[in-house]
């Protein structure tokens, strides 16, 4: 039951809320670090202070955020001497550099958006008995998740739980905190176009692209009739090693190609696609849910856990997008796929109608309702 909240205005005298400060602590991927961004922007807006923390991967997104990390966390896991003996002295060290910093900035609480790099902060705030607030973005808990949960006072989960898993009053499905702009486009109609009109093809490897996806894209293309290429405008973002092998792989096709290291403002390139085909991190897939675009997921293979696969599979199950496997998809199978589907505006429809199921644009807003319950 909600409590119906007063029309009158306070006093100009009334004593203001103090402020407080909040850390919040993602690996150094933007599938860790856009939410964590996202959960800034409420807690600031609401007049308290965020501090971020993350590794020196994660640097680079603050530079298209006009934010800083307030903590750099870089843990070292393989050393060239050392092999793997550093990670646990790296490990360790961390650790004792975030007690000391946590002694400094007394936060109210600290949020784990998961990432190995997010465990020191969170793990050292517990040993202070600063309260923990976990976000997972993924299907099921990562391990930094699992290691932090006993002491965790609350966790907020992108999927529901699964069947049988062990669950309790702390856990609140929240959604995946997205980006703005992003959440802006949810009220976005989709519409497939003529078929005498450009067709255009998002392509997102992650936030930092995926290499698979610079020769597997263009030898598709390649593939497909010289008619149906001079249809497509393809938007494919490239890690900057790869840009000039992806340009070259795409000479002598009929389509219009613009690759890009980085996709900003995202929400711009969503809004235009006609289809994307991505990776199925947490963030791409809250993402695409809110945009409201048929979407083909090729999961990250490396994975250790499985968490891409994971996260697909629960948009495969309800019909709302397509799976290949990054093991048995080829450039004739891509091929055949865009050639069955770009004629089939029906099919395409009903995905873009039916991943809006998986859509929660107010997650930002309903992951500060938990962490503002602590004070």
């Amino acid at each position: 039951m909600h409590k119906e909240l007063s029309s009158s205005t306070p006093p100009l005298d009334a004593p203001q809320p103090t402020p407080r400060t909040y850390v919040l602590s993602g690996g150094g991927t933007g599938g860790h670090l856009f939410p964590a961004l996202s959960l800034a922007d409420e807690i600031e807006n609401a007049d308290h202070k965020a501090l971020l923390v993350t590794d020196s991967r994660g640097v680079v997104f603050f530079k298209h955020n006009h934010r800083e990390p307030s903590f750099v966390c870089t843990i070292v896991r393989n050393h060239w001497l050392f092999g793997r003996l550093v990670y646990p002295f790296s490990l360790g060290f961390q650790i004792l550099r975030c007690f000391l910093w946590l002694r400094k900035v007394r936060p109210t609480a600290v949020v784990g958006f998961g990432g190995y790099p997010s465990f020191p902060c969170v793990f050292a705030a517990q040993w202070m008995g600063i309260p923990t607030i976990l976000h997972e973005g993924n299907a099921f808990l990562g391990k930094a998740n699992r290691l932090l949960l006993k002491k965790a006072k609350k966790v907020a989960l992108s999927f529901p739980p699964a069947e049988g898993s062990s669950v309790d009053a702390r856990f609140h499905v929240t959604g995946n905190p997205v980006r703005a702009g992003v959440c802006e486009l949810m009220n976005d109609v989709y519409a497939v176009p003529a078929a005498d009109e450009r067709f255009n093809i998002l392509v997102v490897g992650g936030s930092q692209g995926a290499k698979i996806f610079s020769t597997l894209m263009p030898e598709a293309i390649h593939k497909l009739p010289k008619e149906m290429q001079k249809r497509l405008v393809i938007t494919q973002q490239c890690r900057p090693p790869q840009m000039e092998d992806t340009e070259l792989a795409y000479k002598g096709t009929r389509c219009k190609v613009h690759l890009k290291t980085f996709l900003s403002p995202i929400e711009n390139y969503y809004k235009d696609a006609h289809l994307v085909i991505s990776r199925s991190g947490a963030s791409t897939v809250a993402e695409g849910a809110i945009a409201g675009k048929p979407m083909l997921f090729v999961p990250f293979h490396g994975s250790a856990e499985g968490d891409q696969a994971q996260n697909a599979a629960h948009l495969v199950a309800a019909k709302a997008a397509w799976v290949k496997r990054e093991t048995s998809i080829t450039p004739d199978k891509l091929a055949q796929f865009l050639m069955t589907h770009l004629e089939n505006s029906d099919e395409l429809t009903q995905k873009a109608i039916a991943i809006r199921q998986f859509a929660h644009p107010e997650a930002a807003k309903n992951v500060w309702n938990i962490v503002a319950e602590i004070k």
